[in-house]
């Protein structure tokens, strides 16, 4: 007997084929005998699942779709970091000027004719001559030093000390120059006619100057006891402030012990009296400053 191989769709088919003819059978020999319809036979199981079929073609492109309504504006992103400097411009053209020159004004009027140089006398004076030209010209000024002490205990003869003052270059005019004295307190509040300080003394034209320094180390004015300033005098004692001019070769500076028993005497004492008064407690000064004279 030959046997074919079949497939299971196949022998499923003819499977069923031959239960239908089965069923047809039954069902015709029983109507043949007469006899009721048997009770329906439970469902078979569940035949395997058959092959998977093949791949069908690849559909149409659908149409394209409606544009979608505009979304909303997204947040703002953080600002992205600076920028590299340009390289600077061409410079720009010059602007105009801030404005015209003025006109010049008209010229002052000519100064007076100042005085001569002291070039010339610094010929007259050469060799210390004493020589009509050998005088400080008219407005020029000279100027110097001075110092003076007093150191007496008590009991001591009455005390007078005097810096002498000697003008490099006599005075013409002296007999209309006038002496001033400088206290350290004025020197702090200049006035004319003598506006300068001891480092730099100033006089006024036909003044004499003279300053007390301010800071003389050891002799400060404060520190004065017993002891001041009397007078600027000439050479022969004569008081400058009184006789209303300047000696024309230079000037002394005075000063005395101020309390003496009996007073301070200038003249012989006359028979009987005590020859000079005494030191009723220490008298002590060291001062010095600075002068200047100015020619009339």
């Amino acid at each position: 007997m030959t046997v074919f191989k079949m497939s299971r769709g196949i022998a499923a088919a003819a499977c069923a084929c031959a239960l239908v003819g089965v069923l047809v059978m039954a069902s015709g020999a029983a109507a043949a005998g007469g006899g009721s319809k048997g009770a329906t036979g439970a469902t078979g199981p569940t035949g395997p699942t058959g092959p998977t079929g093949p791949e069908g073609r690849e559909g149409r492109e659908g149409r394209e779709g409606r544009e979608g309504p505009k979304g909303t504006t997204g947040a703002t992103g953080p600002t992205g970091p600076t920028g590299e400097k340009g390289e600077q411009g061409a410079t720009g053209p010059a602007g105009p000027s801030n404005g015209a020159t003025g006109a010049t004004g008209p010229a002052g009027e000519k100064g007076a004719t100042g005085p001569e140089g002291t070039e010339k006398n610094a010929s007259a004076c050469a060799g210390g001559k004493t020589v009509e030209g050998c005088t400080l010209a008219s407005g020029y000024q000279e100027s110097g030093t001075w110092s003076a002490n007093i150191s007496a205990a008590t009991g001591a003869p009455q005390v007078q000390a005097s810096a002498a003052i000697s003008f490099p270059v006599r005075l013409k005019k002296g007999d209309t120059v006038k002496a001033v004295y400088r206290t350290v307190k004025e020197v702090e509040a200049p006035k004319a006619p003598c506006f300068g300080q001891p480092l730099e003394p100033i006089a006024a034209k036909g003044t004499l100057c003279v300053y007390r320094g301010v800071a003389f180390k050891g002799g400060l004015e404060s520190q004065d006891h017993n002891a001041a300033f009397f007078e600027l005098a000439d050479s022969n004692g004569e008081n400058e402030a009184i006789i209303g001019k300047v000696e024309s070769l230079g000037s002394l500076v005075v000063f005395r012990s101020v309390n003496n028993s009996p007073s301070f005497k200038e003249e012989p004492p006359v028979a009987g009296e005590a020859p000079f008064g005494v030191i009723t407690e220490a008298a002590y000064m060291e001062g010095g400053g600075s002068w200047a004279v100015t020619e009339n």
